[in-house]
């Protein structure tokens, strides 16, 4: 049978926490800001606005990127994973056919941040693609951390590695919610998984210019 799709929901219908007062932001984009960003940029700020905290800890950040100022200046705490580390061996590390080392490597430098009291009620795992963050899932998943895990993108010139499919399809399933962009990105992934996603649901990216002019 085909894979189901998901509907479309709000905001507050896909957020599975209602009244947290701590989240984090893991972003695995390893740009210096890339433009699938905007989304959890955007829900970072909203956090904020309605008092509660947010922690976010992105690969290769530029303290000098206004979004980065922004979002420091209302408040969250922003972390750059790579400092640590080449970039290089951080695009390594997002690969799920490198996750039995991967995710050591991620819970030595993001554990310490994500389990400083009081801990996170809800991490946000944002992909550039859409199985590029599920090792910082699974770390999540090791400190038992709640999590939402985005897709931004769905290509099918990229495809999951036959020998990694049934590890991403578990991170997938076991999300609180799988956040897709578009339902064309939900339904390439579930072809490439070939499974469904029960907890599928998408939410369209800000459009940051007038609906009626020229992109």
């Amino acid at each position: 049978a085909a894979p189901r799709a998901a509907r479309a929901c709000s905001a507050e219908e896909a957020s599975p926490v209602s009244a947290a007062h701590r989240f984090a932001i893991i972003s695995s984009c390893s740009e210096w800001w890339g433009g699938s960003e905007e989304l959890w940029f955007e829900t970072a700020c909203a956090l904020r606005d309605a008092g509660h905290r947010v922690d976010v800890m992105k690969t290769r950040g530029d303290p000098d990127h206004r979004r980065i100022r922004e979002l420091r200046a209302r408040g969250c705490r922003v972390t750059d994973l790579s400092r640590n580390a080449p970039v290089a061996l951080w695009h390594a590390a997002s690969s799920p056919l490198a996750a039995r080392y991967a995710v050591r490597l991620q819970l030595l430098n993001a554990a310490p941040r994500l389990v400083r009291p009081p801990r996170p009620e809800l991490a946000i795992v944002s992909q550039g693609g859409n199985f590029d963050g599920v090792n910082f899932a699974r770390v999540c998943e090791r400190l038992g951390l709640p999590f939402v895990l985005v897709s931004q993108k769905a290509s099918p010139l990229h495809w999951p590695p036959d020998l990694t499919r049934g590890y991403i399809r578990g991170v997938h399933q076991r999300a609180r919610k799988s956040v897709f962009v578009s339902r064309h990105n939900l339904r390439l992934t579930q072809q490439q998984l070939d499974a469904d996603l029960p907890r599928a649901v998408v939410m369209h990216n800000p459009i940051l210019v007038g609906d009626r002019k020229s992109v």
